[in-house]
This record gives C-alpha cells, sequence and structure tokens, in this order.
C-alpha cells in the first residue's frame, strides 16, 4: 500500500487486530478526518489508476520498454 498511497493521509493500514480495534475507534470519533483521507484517496484513485495507464503499463512490460 505504501508503494501507491500516503499512508494515513490516503488510506489507514493496521497490523494486527488490535491496532485495527483501536483505529476504528479514532476514526468514527473523527468523522472530518475519516472523509478527508477518503477523499484523498478517492482523488489518488482517479488520477494513478486509469485504464489508460494500467494498459501502457502492460503493454511496456510485455514490449520491454516504455511508450
Amino acid at each position: 500500500m505504501a508503494e501507491y498511497f500516503r499512508l494515513g493521509e490516503e488510506v489507514v493500514t493496521y497490523g494486527d487486530i488490535e491496532e485495527l480495534v483501536y483505529l476504528v475507534d479514532v476514526y468514527l470519533k473523527d468523522d472530518a478526518r475519516r472523509k478527508q483521507i477518503a477523499r484523498c484517496g478517492q482523488e489518488r484513485i482517479r488520477q494513478d489508476f486509469t485504464y489508460e495507464r494500467a494498459i501502457r503499463s502492460i503493454v511496456e512490460q510485455a514490449l520491454g520498454e516504455r511508450l
């Protein structure tokens, strides 16, 4: 995830069940922050994960060169 998103800004991850429970509690209490992270993550998806970019990457890997 850290390769594609800014952790804590565009996506939230957890390492174990205790951390998950803690983070659920934190973000249920902070509606504005939760919505901000969701908006930022959605914007990253719209910008960087388009069909055009995915197809370009597949073709480049198949050809072994950048287009």
